[in-house]
């Protein structure tokens, strides 16, 4: 269900002080799924624009395609100083899927609902959202289950062991009464 709105960002960035081949060139290394040679050439980019929210994202968008999730959501997070509000949907929506991927359903719920916030009518994100609060919620069932499994075999554990430690009766089994000693010692000397 979750799907990557991986759309990179094939015009040069707005204020670029190097040369727009290598930015046209790292997009071409990208759409030819040549992941490895596209983040290298983006790095070498931001080396030189380190402010640029288009490379930023462009780059986060190779690493999740070469499933470097980790390194996705640091430049989804670096890109977000973007005041262009499409980009910003795009790039909470990408970040709530590399958060996905990396199993942090809190954060990637988090994401989904920013980028409803910048575009409320996004279906893609609404979808997400939805899908993510589900298993969200399916897993703090589960823990919820598993935790209070956990507290019952500690539980019958400690009873066993309780058990375990109650001196026994030889001649008849039974957890050892010693009323019922001192009964059988009188009786026993009368």
């Amino acid at each position: 269900m979750i799907a990557l709105a991986l759309s990179l960002l094939l015009g040069a960035p707005q204020a670029l002080a190097y040369n727009p081949f290598s930015f046209e060139s790292a997009n071409k290394d990208y759409q030819k799924q040549d992941y490895s040679s596209s983040i290298e050439k983006y790095q070498n980019l931001l080396k030189k624009d380190p402010q640029s929210s288009d490379l930023w994202y462009n780059l986060g968008n190779a690493f999740y395609r070469a499933q470097k999730f980790k390194e996705a959501l640091d430049a989804f997070n670096k890109a977000l100083t973007s005041a262009n509000l499409d980009l910003q949907k795009k790039i909470f929506y990408n970040r709530g899927d590399a958060q996905y991927r990396q199993n942090n359903l809190k954060g990637a719920l988090d994401s989904f609902d920013k980028a409803l916030k910048v575009d409320p009518q996004s279906q893609e994100a609404k979808l997400n959202y939805d899908f993510v609060k589900k298993k969200l919620e399916e897993q703090q069932s589960f823990d919820k289950a598993q935790d209070k499994q956990q507290q019952n075999d500690q539980n019958d554990q400690k009873d066993k062991k309780d058990q375990e430690q109650q001196p026994l009766d030889k001649t008849q089994g039974q957890p050892f009464d010693n009323a019922q000693g001192k009964q059988q010692q009188q009786q026993q000397q009368q």
